[in-house]
């Protein structure tokens, strides 16, 4: 079994960067090797805990992470048959569950420190992995598109909150999810895809764009996560998630409002499908 544990360090969309105290509970003998352990699943127990500065301090971010297969070929494929998301308001966050020998990528997240506020803050976490099979360990450095890829991998596979309207479809973060996005899908083959969203009504929530009114051109057969938003901690004001949105198909592409970073790998970069 191997896992590589995966996040950005990217600066051109503030994705999170902080540190990991990566702790293995193996209850098998340590030496054996994989071969062992042909076409073998195990049961597998997922912790990520987030320290605050001082235990007395406020939590005020949902903690999430994302856990995908990843399938090497012609192309990197990622999340084909293995795409767990979950998230918690508050410090911990826990997953149980069976996976079969292969590789893995797991992603931990919050968009609630996405911003210049917090930009300069090191962060420290606790991920604790149980398994039955012996696990090899990677931590790289990855662009936020991977974090993009999963997310989109867990959502749309299983057509989650899927609204469908002409060549133009979109998609929503499951209920038990802590957070709310907006997935656009262009299924046209020619035209691109304009689309405005405004979500000036909303309260209490931190947006992965920094704005709550954007504007985006999705090229033909491409997705794109138009924002990920999570609730904030606002004394004596009530929290609302609220978005307007408007769609055309135009022939040429135009510039994305807040500007999406491309070449930087921003977050929000358009994916082909």
């Amino acid at each position: 079994m191997t896992i590589g544990i995966k996040f950005s360090l990217s600066n051109s969309n503030l994705f999170d960067k902080g540190k990991f105290y990566v702790e293995l509970h193996n209850e098998s003998a340590r030496n054996r090797s994989l071969e062992e352990y042909p076409q073998l699943t195990s049961n597998f127990d997922i912790s990520l805990i987030y320290h605050r500065k001082n235990r007395g301090s406020t939590l005020t971010h949902t903690q999430s992470f994302i856990l995908c297969d990843v399938e090497y070929g012609l192309d990197r494929d990622i999340g084909k048959s293995v795409a767990i998301l979950k998230s918690h308001y508050g410090a911990f966050t826990h997953w149980t569950g069976s996976l079969s020998p292969g590789f893995y990528v797991l992603v931990p997240f919050s968009t609630g420190f996405w911003n210049e506020k917090y930009y300069d803050t090191e962060r420290h976490y606790t991920l604790v992995m149980h398994s039955k099979i012996p696990i090899d360990i990677q931590v790289t450095n990855e662009p936020a598109t991977l974090l993009a890829d999963c997310l989109i991998a867990a959502v749309s596979k299983e057509n989650i909150n899927k609204t469908t309207d002409a060549d133009f479809n979109y998609y929503t973060a499951p209920k038990k999810c802590h957070f709310s996005m907006f997935i656009a899908e262009n299924s046209s083959f020619t035209n691109y895809l304009n689309l405005d969203i405004d979500m000036t009504d909303s309260t209490c929530i931190s947006s992965s764009r920094q704005s709550f009114i954007t504007h985006d051109c999705i090229p033909p057969r491409h997705r794109q996560i138009i924002f990920l938003t999570e609730w904030t901690h606002e004394r004596n004001q009530p929290g609302r998630m609220s978005y307007l949105y408007q769609s055309s198909f135009v022939t040429n592409s135009n510039h994305s409002v807040p500007e999406i970073n491309i070449s930087e790998n921003d977050f929000h970069s358009f994916r082909s499908f």
